[in-house]
């Protein structure tokens, strides 16, 4: 088993001016703040269910899209590079392009 296409903001400020997928309170999970905290529990706890699937069957998760930044050329069409995405706030780097807290998980044994 996988899960598969799956994100969590880490902020709900926009940073490229398109509006954002999820960007207020009412569109996130109870217990789980849009800050890279928040971020790094709700992986953390998502891939727990994944580790957890009975006779190792539960294989690991694919992050939708875990470097798709708001840079210019990065956006939905690749054609325009004046474009934008509505998933910035949503990947494993700050805006700053500096690793959220969520990829911590990584060094899990």
């Amino acid at each position: 088993m996988y899960v598969a296409e799956t994100a969590y903001p880490f902020t709900l400020a926009d940073d490229d001016g398109w509006e954002n997928t999820i960007n207020t309170e009412a569109k996130l999970l109870a217990g789980y703040a849009a800050t890279q905290a928040g971020q790094a529990a709700w992986w953390r706890d998502l891939l727990s269910v994944v580790e957890t699937v009975p006779e190792g069957l539960g294989l690991g998760a694919f992050w939708w899209d875990a470097a798709w930044t708001a840079v210019k050329g990065n956006g939905w069409d690749p054609a325009d590079p004046s474009s934008k995405n509505a998933w910035e706030n949503q990947v494993m780097f700050d805006y700053d392009g500096v690793p959220t807290h969520a990829q911590t998980w990584f060094a899990h044994p």
